[in-house]
């Protein structure tokens, strides 16, 4: 990405190549290409631009405030993002709501059968019955992690990556 500084000051962002009108004169998208070197691009008052702590994940952080630093020496302009932590306690009980929501998936499959119980007195097949267990005993495991966690960096360290005990659910049957 790059920006046009202009008064020392960020005038406009680029995220991709574009024509670009300085001081009367068209530039072609190129010139963001490996065409033009850094200095050229300077010279004209595009500099480099990059974000820092841009990238977040909104289920657990909120875009706060930025900060800009523009550097004339290297022609680097960097915004640095405060990320800030939502409420606990809310995030907390949207996980678990989502937890409830992917067990209540995993159950729809066999609901017919406790259907078929309650109505029929029809006999539920024993793996349904081990199935809907474990499917129960996940929740309740994941529900348990989710309120163990003391902070929002923990809660969210539980959703990076590949981690299985946040998805921990048995395989359909």
């Amino acid at each position: 990405m790059w920006a046009l500084i202009k008064s020392g000051s960020v005038n406009q962002v680029f995220r991709s190549p574009i024509s670009v009108r300085i001081d009367g004169i068209l530039h072609p998208p190129g010139m963001f290409s490996a065409s033009w070197t850094d200095a050229e691009r300077k010279a004209i008052g595009i500099y480099n631009y990059r974000e820092v702590n841009a990238d977040y994940d909104d289920r657990f952080y909120s875009l706060g405030s930025s900060a800009t630093t523009i550097n004339d020496s290297t022609g680097l302009v960097t915004v640095t993002y405060t990320n800030v932590a939502k409420n606990l306690a809310s995030t907390k009980t949207e996980m678990i709501t989502t937890a409830k929501r992917q067990a209540n998936n995993y159950l729809r499959g066999t609901d017919w059968q406790e259907l078929a119980k309650l109505t029929r007195s029809r006999t539920i097949d024993s793996d349904v019955v081990t199935y809907r267990a474990a499917v129960l005993t996940a929740y309740n495991d994941i529900k348990t992690l989710i309120n163990n966690q003391d902070t929002i960096a923990k809660l969210a360290a539980l959703y990076s990556g590949d981690n299985p005990d946040i998805d921990k659910w048995p395989d359909p049957i």
